[in-house]
């Protein structure tokens, strides 16, 4: 089962060639993404990002981030990102990324 999150970026602190983000919950008090709301009352995720990739995140910008579970059979593996440093495997799986552009 898949979780999804309304998050946006709270803090970003730019450091040598990158950035320390800080997200937190995407909500309001107008109701939006009351759903999210409901099922996720809490959120802290902190990531540190470097090079280029830092300039992808602004304060204020939200995202929807999906949790997939890795494969849980014994002896199945999860695909492998063959990408080029610097891009997402969002942007791998969706064929959009460096490796795809080459």
């Amino acid at each position: 089962m898949n979780v999804t999150a309304k998050i946006k970026v709270t803090d970003v602190r730019r450091e040598g060639g990158g950035a320390n983000l800080s997200f937190g919950p995407d909500y309001d008090q107008n109701g939006k993404n009351q759903a999210w709301a409901d099922a996720t009352p809490y959120l802290d995720f902190r990531m540190k990002v470097n090079g280029e990739v830092a300039d992808h995140f602004e304060l204020g910008q939200s995202f929807t981030v999906t949790f997939e579970p890795e494969a849980a059979q014994a002896g199945e593996q999860s695909p492998e990102y063959a990408g080029q440093p610097g891009d997402s495997v969002a942007d791998a799986q969706a064929g959009e990324g460096a490796a795809s552009q080459q």
